[in-house]
């Protein structure tokens, strides 16, 4: 396996930053996971041009200069995954500080990039469909980060401590997964993905306010208005849980992740009749079934 660092490929062992380098010691690298898909005329990237507008986003928040435009890098996506010889699987990117470093602003302002592409459908237990093995989630005592702390529509390297820590006290108390509130008690999202919760007959995920603008989250959003699905952004109060009647994850390879139980409390059936319906019209999507939604797909 080979990794594309700055334009050009090299083995996988050799894809290798210094420990004192800015992105490793103070965690500021930015990153995009991508989806690798099946498409209908072979493997195909899944919205590559919004995580990488994403990326840029975070960049620039992390006041990086990556020094390659959009397509430049998007072109750079599909030689990854050809190289590799995925046709299913993830496509990492990173951007990061490389120089050793000190201090806390970094003295080298150079950057580099960084991809990589693995086949990891089998490790995620994935089953026909796209459809992922319910999983448990609880309220997790970790807060949110802060908007006000933080840039929180940033993918940053470091953010990811305040996830770890979630998912081990969840785990700690027998859940698979975390749900993390914000500083006000709002529901945000889980630790790595987006949540929705269904009440009502509605799917409600929390708004941007305090969480991550995720790709497959806004996917959903589309998928599922084009269908006539009930689906809406608003706020979510820690409350609400309790009167969820349905609940999902959402993110890059999971997908949709069904919630079999929040807190303890059983949701059954599991997966949901409006979860099932949401799938079905994501994975639509995905695999390139829906022609209102083709252009998603930027072949390799």
């Amino acid at each position: 396996m080979k990794a594309w660092i700055d334009g050009e490929f090299v083995p996988l062992e050799q894809a290798t930053v210094p420990i004192l380098s800015h992105g490793f010691s103070r965690g500021s690298a930015v990153f995009e996971v991508v989806d690798v898909v099946a498409g209908p005329d072979g493997p195909a990237l899944f919205r590559i041009d919004r995580h990488v507008d994403r990326l840029l986003g975070s960049a620039e928040a992390m006041g990086m200069s990556l020094g390659r435009s959009a397509p430049e890098l998007i072109d750079a996506a599909r030689g990854t995954v050809r190289a590799a010889g995925v046709s299913a699987g993830v496509l990492k990117i990173f951007a990061f500080y490389a120089a050793p470093e000190l201090g806390l602003i970094p003295a080298d302002p150079t950057v580099r990039v960084a991809m990589f592409c693995f086949d990891l459908r089998e490790r995620y237990g994935v089953t026909v469909g796209g459809t992922f093995e319910p999983v448990t989630a609880g309220v997790s005592r970790r807060r949110r980060l802060s908007p006000g702390a933080f840039a929180i529509q940033a993918k940053v390297a470091g953010h990811y401590v305040n996830a770890f820590l979630a998912v081990r006290e969840a785990r700690q108390r027998g859940f698979d997964e975390a749900i993390m509130l914000d500083e006000a008690g709002m529901v945000a999202e889980a630790a790595l993905s987006n949540l929705f919760v269904v009440i009502e007959g509605v799917a409600r995920t929390p708004t941007l306010a305090n969480s991550l603008s995720g790709v497959t989250r806004d996917s959903l959003l589309q998928a599922g208005r084009a269908a006539g699905l009930p689906v809406e952004e608003a706020p979510v109060p820690a409350a609400d849980l309790a009167r969820a009647e349905e609940a999902f994850l959402t993110g890059t390879v999971i997908r949709i992740r069904p919630l079999c139980a929040l807190d303890g409390r059983e949701l059954t059936p599991c997966p949901g009749p409006l979860t099932r319906r949401l799938q079905q019209a994501l994975n639509d999507a995905y695999d390139g079934r829906n022609p209102a939604f083709r252009h998603w797909l930027t072949d390799v």
